[in-house]
């Protein structure tokens, strides 16, 4: 595409952006085995840090014929993901399976709402969600620890009470002296 064109359309892809990372040029790709049989449709910004992503993680990279990739560039994610889901659509890659259907067809028709295409909204499994809720749980009580840790640290650590050297603490804690200063928010005497 002439780079010109490219960012005419960019720039309206901007204008028309939802808040989504929309804005920058995105490229759609087909790989191709040396057969020419089409084994992967997708789409991304950085096509040098996805197929390395590609190469660590799939199995069927190993029969991708780099001769035989195609990239094309965008002027937006958007047109991009509607792009790609046609392909998908209509090309009916090999390995493509997020944004198909159980009879292996991209979605790709707008729904009842008149909602966007696009890509389907990641549901976690029951698992992945139990997961999720339990590393939540414990970053807030993390949260709550840090908090009540500083706050008895503090009162342990006043010198207008009976305090506790902080040399005492820093050894007991098994940090130095200057951590439990930081701790404390004050500078080390």
């Amino acid at each position: 595409m002439d780079p010109r064109v490219l960012a005419d359309r960019s720039r309206a892809c901007q204008a028309e952006g939802q808040g989504r990372v929309t804005r920058r040029p995105t490229a759609l790709y087909r790989l191709h085995s040396g057969a020419g049989v089409l084994l992967y449709i997708g789409i991304t910004n950085d096509v040098r840090r996805r197929f390395s992503n590609h190469a660590r993680r799939k199995a069927w990279w190993v029969d991708v014929d780099p001769a035989r990739t195609r990239v094309e560039w965008l002027p937006c994610r958007d047109e991009a993901e509607t792009a790609e889901l046609q392909a998908i659509r209509d090309e009916k890659p090999l390995h493509n399976v997020i944004t198909s259907d159980e009879n292996g067809c991209a979605r790709f028709l707008p729904s009842a709402t008149g909602a966007r295409w696009g890509r389907p909204k990641w549901q976690p499994s029951r698992s992945q969600a139990l997961a999720v809720d339990v590393v939540v749980e414990m970053y807030q009580l993390k949260k709550q620890l840090e908090a009540d840790y500083k706050a008895l640290l503090a009162e342990v650590a006043d010198p207008n009470r009976d305090d506790v050297p902080i040399k005492h603490l820093a050894e007991r804690l098994g940090v130095e002296r200057k951590t439990v200063y930081r701790h404390l928010g004050q500078s080390m005497k």
